[in-house]
């Protein structure tokens, strides 16, 4: 498939399984602005370098597990890449040194804030007597973490 002008893949349908991977999509050479993640799922080696992909989205940081990192390679190189920054020399090196590029990918998102959404904070004061959870209060609002509430022991104070 490469040296074609190809601007747009389908979409992969849920459903889809296959029996085995395949070994190697080429993709190089077209006009593909976007890097569709699902390759990485179905081909041990796939190819889409000197495309026009600016950006890669941030559900592959989800689908890029160590066994994947391991197990695939990803030719990039030639491409627009601005999301995420990555290192200029994994955009034009042609060496046949592939694995690293997904593991590159990984740490580049890792090291950026992805897809955070920042809000105002706010400021609240718990006040109650001693041993009553105010503590335990503070540190689950931190974390973002429910508070598990036991009924029984509630009912009986």
């Amino acid at each position: 498939l490469s040296h074609n002008l190809i601007a747009k893949l389908p979409s992969l349908p849920v459903a889809y399984t296959r029996g085995s991977m395949i070994f190697s999509i080429d993709l190089s050479f077209n006009e593909l602005t976007k890097f569709y993640d699902y390759l990485l799922l179905i081909a041990l080696k796939v190819d889409v370098s000197n495309n026009k992909i600016r950006t890669i989205s941030n559900d592959l940081i989800k689908k890029l597990s160590n066994d994947l990192i391991s197990s695939r390679e990803l030719k990039i190189h030639n491409n627009p890449l601005i999301q995420p920054a990555v290192p200029l020399e994994m955009l034009t090196e042609t060496s046949a040194n592939t694995m690293n590029v997904l593991r590159m990918i990984r740490n580049c998102f890792d090291e950026q804030q992805v897809d955070t959404n920042v809000r105002q904070g706010f400021k609240i004061c718990l006040i109650g007597p001693k041993k009553s959870g105010k503590t335990s209060l503070a540190s689950c609002l931190e974390e973002n973490m429910p508070v598990n509430i036991d009924e029984d022991i509630e009912a009986t104070q």
